[in-house]
């Protein structure tokens, strides 16, 4: 959490302004040098998440690269037989569950594969959707993800990006399948003809 205050030797003054972060006081030059260190990545992930509203299922079959899969050491090859999701926004430690509808009326997880990336897209591994450590529930997989992970890419081994309603979500219950979609989020109120 970041605020600012007016701070002097533990008086409130009007003279000397400092910043609290996480209940840590920086003067004014701290801040600079602390903020200015702090990844574009980051900052344009916290914009995003003010700016946009999606809907609950994070995987975009639209988005989806048809023709290639992410090989055990992270580099996308071509296969004709895969497709794999683009760049998926998570939180180290947070708990995603992954879901399809039915093939043949069994319960289809859909993905087969998932690869960890950190903060600045650079991979970091690559696991079996079937050995990642989460539970099925009636085809639902949850899966929480390991430390310093910000990203994740799904392997599907299908041409049909957008079959079996596949859906991701946040938390530990699977939620009910909605298509991917992203809209301004309408609480922000934004002048476009200000930002030129």
């Amino acid at each position: 959490v970041l605020g600012l205050i007016r701070y002097n030797n533990g008086i409130i003054s009007t003279n000397d302004f400092f910043y609290t972060v996480d209940d840590v006081l920086y003067s004014p030059e701290q801040f600079a040098i602390k903020s200015s260190s702090i990844n574009a990545e980051v900052k344009d992930r916290a914009l995003k998440h003010k700016l946009i509203t999606s809907s609950s299922n994070l995987y975009d079959a639209n988005s989806a690269k048809i023709g290639y899969r992410i090989d055990p050491t992270g580099v996308e090859v071509a296969d004709a037989t895969y497709c794999v999701s683009d760049y998926i926004d998570v939180s180290p430690l947070q708990a995603i569950t992954i879901k399809a509808g039915l093939s043949n009326g069994a319960p289809y997880r859909g993905f087969n594969a998932i690869a960890y990336y950190d903060l600045n897209k650079n991979f970091v591994k690559r696991e079996s959707v079937d050995n990642t450590g989460g539970g099925s529930v009636d085809g639902a997989i949850v899966v929480t993800m390991p430390l310093d992970i910000y990203y994740i890419r799904l392997n599907m081994q299908s041409t049909s990006p957008d079959g079996y309603k596949r859906q991701i979500n946040y938390g530990s219950i699977a939620l009910t399948y909605e298509p991917h979609s992203e809209t301004l989020n309408p609480s922000i109120n934004v002048d476009f003809n200000e930002l030129w």
